[in-house]
């Protein structure tokens, strides 16, 4: 009896399952999938535009690229952000735009969030060597970027929103750089392995300032190639999936 309820419950709700399905459309190009509700067309599209216009230089500072990447379009209220899924192979950019604290430098909230997503995409799924067997036989959690400090995964992302114009992203605002000058000053700046965390000690400097503000050292001081080179080097390490116990 029990089971039988249980199925004529589901039966009642299928239709309305079935009705927010229909709810969303996609648009594509041969690299993205757009996932978006009727309202928010004129959005995705400019979102596809973006991703595509600045692939080619996201492609060269990671040393990647992926086919139909999907990202889902979602209306979160005034929540500003959004994720990537490296596992699950998925993407989510966040509809409202900020307006204050250091996320609102910019031009372009869809180039910043979704740029920014989708460096840690390209930075993370890239596998070669050991791990890529490894990643064959057990799945994508055996990425050996996903297991890379955070000062790592989240410094390319900085960094990389901050080349796509120079009024735009982190680095060209004025947080994040007079947090790391006034630090050097007073000889506070962290260990690598304190840069990998928040801490009390620093509370407006974390891995995003840290992580950030070293790629931007690495590219001023060696070159941009040397990016990607980093990234060939530690994607084909089995050292790489050490640093969760020793983050230097």
């Amino acid at each position: 009896m029990r089971k039988k309820n249980c199925f004529m419950f589901i039966l009642l709700l299928l239709p309305l399952f079935l009705n927010a399905w229909a709810d969303w459309q996609s648009i594509s190009s041969a690299h993205f999938r757009i996932y978006f509700k009727d309202e928010w067309t004129a959005a995705a599209e400019k979102l596809l535009g973006t991703l595509e216009y600045n692939r080619p230089l996201m492609e060269s500072m990671t040393g990647n690229t992926k086919s139909r990447m999907p990202i889902t379009f979602q209306d979160m209220g005034n929540i500003a952000n959004g994720y990537t899924d490296p596992v699950g192979t998925r993407i989510s950019v966040f509809a409202y735009p900020p307006t204050s604290d250091e996320l609102a430098v910019g031009e372009d909230w869809w180039q910043m969030v979704a740029c920014h997503e989708y460096l840690h995409e390209l930075q993370i799924a890239k596998a070669s060597g050991t791990p890529a067997l490894l990643r064959l036989l057990f799945g994508n959690i055996f990425y050996p970027h996903l297991w890379q400090p955070a000062w790592m995964t989240e410094g390319i992302t900085v960094y990389g929103e901050s080349q796509f114009s120079k009024y735009a992203g982190r680095l060209n605002g004025g947080t994040y750089p007079s947090i790391i000058s006034a630090l050097a000053k007073q000889g506070k700046l962290p260990s690598p392995t304190k840069a990998s965390y928040n801490s009390l000690d620093t509370p407006l400097a974390n891995h995003y300032t840290y992580g950030g503000a070293f790629y931007n050292y690495l590219t001023k001081t060696y070159g941009k190639d040397k990016l990607a080179q980093l990234f060939d080097y530690t994607s084909a390490s089995t050292w790489s999936y050490s640093s969760v116990l020793l983050p230097n």
